[in-house]
């Protein structure tokens, strides 16, 4: 569905009256579960000129255990004064949340029973509760405010240099950080047409993605590096279709690891339907930011530096390597740039000792800017800020003023518009089999030289049963109850997990483990069958 910008302010001032008469005011909360739609868009925007904050929560699927806890967990950290929903609250969903809440149903005709134009909300008052996962186990919250999404939203559209006769089409749902900004950021920065596809509609066929920006000419469109993927092996069908991307002028890649080689079969495989050199913009960015911090300017090309796989791995040292040496090719890795920092925001790398770090040396990524917040709801992992910097747990690099991301030092596996931590993972494995917690481990591999992110299981027991079928099984068991599949399981006996002295599991040393081969009594199983250490970071 396509709305123009008047006919979205025009349904938000509908919602607006309609929550108003529900009791919304400056200050409450406006919380959804609700399937992502340009009526929750208005029905949000509505809450805003309520002077109302706003928590998307995920879409409440049947049968699925992940989205009920979220939802359950983010309802007791937000307490809305007004949930939401499309139909009726699941008796599960109810049974989890101590607290009665008002329910208004989504409808494409809210009434407007109030006359009265609601208060709207000041610059400093909080505008969006976003959700984030963490590896400590808890979803944190993070209060974005009017003054830091417009600054974001500000910055975004200068960067990429919005038209007026731009169009966005989404189809990422309103619970991941990009896709409410796809969906906002239209309204807020300037007068834009909007095309929001239905989640589950890209999921059961991701032509419809082209299909959309072909029928609908639209020019912006944001998407994970995994949709890029799909979408390159559908290009033959796409050229039966003739369809004509020749209008698309910019499409971000973010909110997962990005590869060269998934980049450059997009745009070779698209490029007979007319997308242009250039319209491809990987970006980096978090929730804590509002969503963006950096990415390049439309039309230029992207970048990507080919650098030596050792000497970056073991001592953080960014060695460039030129990309037509044929000798050096089976040590290097090719890592893709997310571009400069945006007006405003202010980028770090720092080591273990929180010392920052020149161009050229890999640390922790720290920023600081006017979209940054200052602090999680509850003033969560205090220690994550200091003096407006906030420590994003992302290990990268600068290069020629350039953001380069090599991986994530917190524990979180992203996948497919998802972020789930480890935790899920391994509490998913360890129902299935009965187990005690802290004798499993999950984490996450970029393998750059063959472009993929694995994600690795490690379980503390051996099991006289077929392994091969305990592995179906155990996958099946963490799809159903995080919405994702692990690639390798390894059964183990040989060495214990390690632990701090506090407890606490040692993921990474456990990954030091594995690459090792310390948990196997044959060779060191791998990411890719001809991979060595020296080539993972």
């Amino acid at each position: 569905m396509t709305w123009s910008a008047d006919a979205l302010r025009d349904a938000a001032a509908r919602w607006a009256r309609a929550l108003q008469a529900h009791g919304v005011r400056r200050g409450a909360v406006v919380a959804t579960c609700a399937p992502t739609s340009l009526e929750l868009v208005a029905a949000l925007l509505g809450a805003w000129q309520c002077g109302a904050a706003v928590a998307v929560l995920p879409e409440l699927l049947p049968g699925a255990e992940a989205p009920l806890r979220r939802v359950a967990d983010g309802l007791q950290q937000t307490t809305p004064a007004v949930l939401l929903v499309d139909g009726t609250l699941p008796a599960e969903l109810a049974a989890m949340v101590p607290c009665a809440l008002p329910l208004k149903a989504i409808s494409g005709d809210a009434p407007a029973r109030a006359t009265a134009t609601p208060k709207g909300a000041e610059l400093d008052d909080v505008a969006l509760m976003q959700l984030t996962s963490g590896s400590t186990g808890r979803a944190k919250v993070v209060p974005v405010t009017h003054r830091m999404l417009a600054v974001n939203c500000e910055a975004t559209a200068c960067r990429l240099g919005v038209r007026h006769d731009d169009h966005m089409l989404s189809w990422l749902p309103l619970t991941h950080d990009m896709g409410v900004s796809g969906a906002l950021s239209p309204s807020l920065s300037s007068d834009l047409e909007l095309t929001l596809l239905p989640t589950a509609l890209f999921a059961q066929s991701p032509l419809h993605l082209l299909q959309a920006m072909s029928d609908q000419r639209a020019t912006l469109s944001p998407n994970p590096p995994s949709a890029y993927e799909l979408l390159a092996r559908l290009g033959r069908r796409a050229q039966r279709e003739q369809l004509d991307l020749s209008h698309w002028r910019f499409a971000w890649v973010g909110a997962e690891p990005v590869f060269a080689h998934v980049l450059r079969a997009f745009e070779q495989a698209l490029q007979p339907l007319g997308l242009r050199p250039g319209v491809l913009q990987p970006a980096y960015g978090m929730a804590e930011a509002v969503v963006a911090v950096s990415f390049a300017p439309a039309g230029r090309p992207w970048r990507a530096l080919r650098v030596q796989a050792r000497g970056l791995r073991e001592h953080g040292q960014v060695l460039p390597v030129d990309a037509d040496d044929a000798a050096a090719a089976g040590s290097t890795i090719e890592i893709v740039s997310n571009g400069a920092p945006l007006d405003d925001v202010a980028l770090q790398v720092r080591d273990a000792h929180g010392r920052t770090l020149p161009p050229g040396l890999q640390g922790t990524l720290w920023v600081r800017g006017p979209s940054v917040t200052a602090s999680y709801l509850g003033n969560v992992d205090p220690d994550r800020f200091e003096q407006g910097w906030y420590d994003t747990g992302d290990q990268g690099f600068l290069w020629d003023g350039e953001v380069y991301v090599t991986g994530r030092v917190k524990d979180i596996v992203a996948r497919g518009g998802l972020k789930v931590g480890a935790h899920e993972i391994e509490g998913a494995v360890e129902a299935e089999l009965d187990l005690r917690p802290g004798r499993v481990a999950a984490f996450a591999l970029l393998d750059h030289v063959h472009g993929r992110e694995r994600l690795v299981v490690v379980v503390a027991r051996r099991f006289g049963a077929d392994e091969a079928a305990l592995e179906r099984r155990l996958g099946d068991a963490v799809l159903r109850r995080c919405g994702l599949r692990p690639d390798v399981f390894t059964f183990t006996t040989g060495a214990p997990l390690p632990r701090t002295t506090s407890g606490k599991l040692q993921r990474g040393e456990v990954r030091a483990r594995w690459l090792r081969g310390d948990y196997s009594a044959t060779p060191a199983p791998q990411p890719c069958p001809e991979n060595n250490d020296a080539q993972l970071v």
